[in-house]
């Protein structure tokens, strides 16, 4: 061969060897990107709202085999308040004790840490007195009381006993003397402190309504000690706390002689609010559903409940990472998808994501939660491949649901 020939065919080598590099990087960056893998038409899936509710009627998925989570960053924590809880005795003839109704539920540690508990204990005593001057000759001042010095409530049941005396007067009403002939408890000698309806032999100004002493008390409780006693644990979720009241009422009146006729009656109520740090929940599976042009839905469950549950269903908390063309989650060439749509099942703590564009099932991404009671940090969730997969809608079948574990259907 001429060296001309030579040279020319040494040219044409290494020509072939350059296109076959280049045809490989070329096929490899492919590899890399995420994107849509192209339809087999065998498997022609359908798309839209119709799918989407057929992938979600699955039921409960299968995790995946391969999971990790990792968090980053922090701020400053959030405090929660739960709904105030309020516990009644009704009203009941004095003397008693009597159980606050229903029982006070106690804190629930898996929500978060208790930080403060506030309480307020009220009890009230009311006393209806009907008094009368049985004086012929005098008439009379009459003064109706709760005797403080022999009225008190006092709860019991609680972290702490609360209690206190209750006592308040009424009076000075003037009465006339007896005629003799008044009837009892009515006419003009008699004094009233007693609902209506009023006799109509009694005047007007010697009516009154009821006498009632009231007594509130409010706290807060941070002690350890008080945090424990309002936090459920094994075999004690409640506390029935008890209220107790003793009555001494009467009347009295510096001239003319009275006969008087009381009736007691106490009641008490107790509202507990508490205050608590959310803990945030983990999550513990991560299934996706859905291929080719069905939508991608993501099913997360979590260890335990979301606190607010707005913060479940707010899409902002969750985007999808796509990987640049070197398989990297971090660095130039990331890319992100949206998620449209987030549906909180509160009764088995899941969460279901409706990604702004299918995935393609057979490519890896990376899911980014950021729930704010995680106090800033980001939850990374690395999914991908058919082993993540737990469902698809097979159109050949009649939209019939396919069920997937581990990448192999388990049920058509």
């Amino acid at each position: 061969m001429s060296a001309i020939g030579w040279i020319t065919a040494a040219r044409r080598f290494r020509f072939a060897s350059v296109f076959r590099r280049s045809r490989a990087r070329k096929s490899a960056g492919r590899k890399v990107t995420p994107g849509l893998e192209s339809l087999e038409s065998i498997d022609l899936m359908s798309s839209g709202l119709s799918s989407l509710a057929a992938v979600t009627a699955l039921g409960t998925p299968v995790a995946p085999s391969a999971y990790q989570v990792t968090t980053s960053s922090t701020m400053d924590t959030m405090t929660q308040t739960t709904t105030l809880q309020t516990v009644t005795v009704p009203s009941t003839l004095t003397n008693f004790t009597a159980s606050f109704n229903p029982a006070i539920t106690l804190f629930d540690p898996s929500l978060g840490t208790l930080t403060a508990v506030h309480v307020t204990v009220q009890a009230a005593l009311t006393a209806q007195i009907k008094s009368q001057n049985t004086s012929t000759t005098s008439p009379a001042d009459i003064t109706a009381f709760i005797d403080p010095a022999r009225s008190n409530f006092t709860v019991t049941g609680l972290s702490q006993a609360v209690g206190d005396s209750l006592g308040m007067s009424s009076g000075p009403v003037s009465v006339s003397a007896n005629t003799g002939s008044d009837p009892l408890f009515g006419g003009a000698s008699t004094a009233l402190w007693t609902s209506p309806p009023y006799p109509s032999t009694v005047p007007v100004n010697q009516t009154n309504p009821p006498l009632t002493a009231s007594d509130s008390q409010s706290y807060i409780l941070t002690s350890a000690s008080d945090l424990a006693f309002y936090t459920a644990s094994t075999g004690r979720t409640t506390v029935t706390p008890t209220l107790s009241e003793t009555a001494a009422v009467s009347a009295s009146a510096p001239n003319g002689n009275l006969q008087t006729q009381t009736l007691t009656s106490g009641s008490g109520a107790i509202t507990v609010t508490y205050d608590f740090t959310p803990r945030c929940p983990n999550v513990v599976s991560l299934v996706r559903f859905g291929i080719h042009h069905q939508a991608t839905q993501l099913q997360l469950t979590f260890d335990g409940p979301i606190i607010p549950s707005t913060d479940a269903t707010n899409v902002s908390n969750y985007r999808v990472v796509v990987p640049n063309r070197y398989g990297s989650f971090t660095g130039p060439g990331v890319s992100y998808v949206a998620v449209n749509w987030a549906v909180y099942d509160q009764t088995d703590n899941t969460v279901t994501l409706t990604t702004a564009r299918p995935l393609n099932v057979h490519k890896l991404f990376e899911l980014q939660v950021k729930l704010p009671c995680n106090n800033g940090n980001i939850v990374t969730i690395e999914f991908g491949g058919k082993k993540s997969l737990g469902g698809y809608i097979n159109p050949h079948a009649g939209n019939a649901v396919v069920k997937v574990a581990n990448g192999k259907v388990v049920k058509g």
